[in-house]
């Protein structure tokens, strides 16, 4: 069995017309932000959108069970991502960059209040994130 694999999915019951109902099944949001999480780390030019998603999903209670640390710190050393490339991504979570890649995005109230701190929430939220191997 998986060893993720209680972590991976969950079952939402929704009742639609006439008494049919369905069960929809989802990503958990602690499984979203492990792959939100890597995502981050493996992509070839960092994304402000995986920051705001982590910060988005942290937000909503997401946190990483011992089992998903596990395989996060896995993905860390099997791509041998050291701390200081972890950091120096982490820092190029700029205004500039969350300005391309974000303005378009969000809804304006939730990008004015993010920008007015010049986006230190998103950063810390991840630096929150990678606490343990910075």
């Amino acid at each position: 069995m998986d060893p993720l694999s209680k972590a991976k999915i969950e079952d939402h019951r929704i009742d639609g017309d006439a008494g049919a109902s369905a069960v929809i099944k989802s990503a958990t949001k602690e499984l979203l932000l492990l792959q939100k999480a890597e995502a981050f780390l493996l992509r070839r030019a960092v994304k402000a959108r995986d920051a705001y998603d982590i910060y988005l999903l942290k937000g909503l209670g997401a946190t990483l069970t011992a089992n998903l640390r596990a395989h996060l710190q896995d993905t860390v050393l099997a791509n041998e991502i050291d701390s200081g490339t972890r950091a120096n991504r982490i820092e190029r979570i700029d205004v500039k960059l969350c300005a391309l890649e974000l303005k378009q995005i969000l809804p304006p109230d939730v990008y004015k209040a993010l920008a007015v701190v010049d986006f230190e929430p998103l950063r810390k939220a991840v630096k929150e994130l990678y606490e343990e191997w910075l």
